[in-house]
């Protein structure tokens, strides 16, 4: 999914923008946290272990996930794999903050988070890439290498007006209004059919030969 491949002689803007963001949306959950840690230490009294591994394992799900996913999303296509990344991060979201003094509990949302995000970081590429002209290609994957300091720029943003109060919770809030918001411009562009959302093959057999990619039409349906 994450090849150089376009779809389209001219750039398609939405959906190279959709694409980035789709990046900007999982760099911020990976770096919300570093803004807050202090907020959250001094509120929960958490162990240095979870309090290192509150980003490490977000890491890691990326580390031994992205690779796999980024195949399965080839073979399926990925619009399952948005839907499943949106529910994970929500998940993961709701249960951090209904247990926050639970070292465990927010591991286990962390890492619910860090396999969405790993969807998304996959994603983010292709959906850009194949939705950008050749004579843009090279502006959009530029644009692409910005996903991590804007994600950091805008957990920092979030958080600062905050942190001074000892206040962590809206930083996770605007996680899942930005999830929600999200998964209502995919439902958007996947019933416009005007993106090109990806390969797909007609069925999940492994023994059969990969059909032609589905029409934008198609895809929508």
């Amino acid at each position: 999914m994450s090849n150089l491949e376009t779809r389209t002689q001219s750039t398609n803007w939405s959906g190279a923008a959709y694409g980035i963001v789709l990046g900007f949306v999982a760099a911020y959950f990976q770096f919300k946290v570093p803004p807050v840690l202090p907020v959250l230490f001094d509120s929960y009294a958490y162990s240095p272990f979870v309090g290192g591994a509150l980003m490490s394992v977000f890491a890691l799900a990326g580390l031994v996930l992205s690779v796999p996913v980024g195949t399965a999303i080839e073979r399926h296509g990925a619009i399952p794999f948005l839907g499943g990344a949106f529910a994970l991060m929500l998940g993961g979201s709701a249960l951090g903050l209904a247990l926050p003094a639970d070292g465990t509990v927010m591991l286990a949302s962390r890492l619910l988070e860090g396999i969405g995000a790993a969807m998304l970081a996959v994603c983010m590429p292709a959906f850009s890439n194949m939705n950008a002209g050749p004579r843009h290609l090279s502006l959009v994957i530029a644009a692409q290498a910005t996903w991590i300091p804007v994600g950091q720029v805008l957990a920092n943003a979030i958080a600062e007006p905050f942190v001074a109060d000892a206040v962590w919770q809206p930083v996770w809030w605007g996680g899942i209004v930005a999830i929600v918001a999200m998964a209502l411009w995919t439902a958007v562009i996947a019933r416009s059919g005007k993106v090109a959302l990806g390969p797909r093959t007609r069925t999940a057999d492994a023994t059969s030969t990969p059909a032609e990619p589905l029409s934008r039409r198609e895809w929508a349906a």
